[in-house]
């Protein structure tokens, strides 16, 4: 079991709203299969290699994982394989 929760809160000074935003991830691993922490650290490189290999990721030298050409198809692959990162932002 992997359970992963990210909360940050924000403050925008130019219009004075402060938001909080949550990340939240449960996998549960394969009976008599992956573990979740082999899934969870192991699926996300591999699926970012293959896109390369693919093409689908142009990207040159060493990028950080926040990159909307990266992070949207990764995790789109991720929920494809049962691993769904549910994201909120609410108004404090």
């Amino acid at each position: 079991l992997v359970i992963l929760k990210d909360e940050v809160v924000a403050y925008y000074p130019g219009t004075g709203r402060r938001l909080r935003h949550t990340s939240t991830l449960v996998d549960f691993g394969i009976p008599n299969g992956d573990t979740s922490i082999a899934r969870t650290t192991g699926l996300p490189p591999a699926i970012a290699a293959r896109f390369i290999l693919e093409g689908a990721i142009r990207a040159k030298g060493v990028l950080t994982p926040v990159l909307p050409e990266i992070v949207d198809p990764v995790l789109a692959e991720l929920k494809n394989e049962g691993i769904a990162l549910e994201e909120s932002e609410t108004e404090i």
